[in-house]
């Protein structure tokens, strides 16, 4: 699940307000930024997961929470 900076998830709605073109950009980035897991699982880094067009605030957010529970989970 992807929320917005708001809190809100990240649904089917997400984009439309910016219009047709803008609104399937950010579906398409949204379903495929849910590779972001399967990918950190087969590669073991998430510094080899590469990020999807489109989903930078995902990336960001996914990279970090990868981060803090690969750490947490050394200890």
């Amino acid at each position: 699940m992807q929320y917005n900076a708001d809190g809100t998830l990240k649904d089917e709605n997400y984009g439309k307000e910016s219009g047709d073109e803008n609104y399937q950009k950010a579906q398409n980035a949204l379903k495929s930024s849910e590779q972001y897991t399967k990918k950190l699982v087969e590669t073991q880094n998430v510094d080899k997961v590469d990020a999807v067009s489109g989903a930078t605030s995902s990336w960001n957010q996914f990279k970090e929470a990868a981060k803090n529970a690969l750490a947490k989970a050394k200890k």
